[in-house]
């Protein structure tokens, strides 16, 4: 006996996608979200949670008018991420793959994700960085944020290493840990606050905030590359 949905496997028409957003943005914290949506399209709940989190993430990133992620790493790694891509140290070291590590300590446990900032790199990391390497040279990845859409990621309002992430880790990839990453105030465990006070639309309020990427990203989804100068 065949259970699958009416309209399971079927492309989905555009003004259905537009409708399940608006529902879905006005909707987000019903629990029975998913099941409704299902019903009424005929598809599967897995298939409205896949639809529905790629077009609320498009679409904030067009409100925001997020142009750019950015990364940065030794320069001595650019060959290898021209070849392969900028993959996870997970999938390096599966891969065995050598490169030049900036942060073994890794606080963050997320060893299979990438670290990415939104418009602008984390200066507050890349100070401590160079202050360690003093040696190195630096280059800087700018990264298509449309990658984010299709992507397994995590969004954090600060940096991923805070303790505040220890038990909560998978609700953040949502886009409710996505539009927090732009909150008035982000409050981390020490009790410490930061005010949204003068930062631009596409700015993070949080310097350190961070959005972890697992999937590892293709050169093409890279836009653009320079050294960044070392005073």
């Amino acid at each position: 006996m065949d259970n699958k949905p009416a309209n399971h496997g079927k492309k989905w028409d555009k003004e259905d996608i537009e409708c399940i957003y608006d529902f879905a943005s006005k909707n987000y914290s019903n629990p029975n979200i998913l099941k409704v949506l299902a019903a009424k399209y005929g598809r599967t709940e897995g298939a409205i949670f896949t639809v529905a989190r790629r077009i609320l993430r498009k679409k904030f990133i067009l409100n925001r008018n997020i142009s750019k992620l950015v990364h940065f790493t030794d320069a001595r790694n650019l060959k290898s991420i021209q070849l392969h891509g900028l993959m996870n140290v997970d999938k390096l070291k599966e891969e065995k793959i050598s490169y030049f590590y900036c942060d073994p300590a890794r606080y963050d446990y997320m060893t299979n994700a990438t670290s990415l900032s939104i418009t602008r790199r984390n200066e507050f990391l890349f100070e401590v960085y160079k202050k360690r390497h003093l040696d190195t040279q630096w280059i800087e990845l700018e990264i298509d944020p449309t990658i984010i859409i299709k992507s397994k990621c995590y969004f954090y309002d600060t940096n991923a290493a805070n303790s505040k992430f220890n038990n909560n880790r998978e609700e953040l990839q949502s886009i409710i840990a996505f539009q927090d990453m732009f909150s008035d105030l982000v409050t981390t465990t020490k009790g410490n606050q930061i005010t949204r006070i003068n930062q631009k639309i596409d700015e993070t309020t949080c310097i350190q905030a961070e959005i972890m990427i697992v999937n590892t990203i293709p050169i093409s989804m890279i836009t653009g590359i320079r050294k960044i100068d070392v005073y």
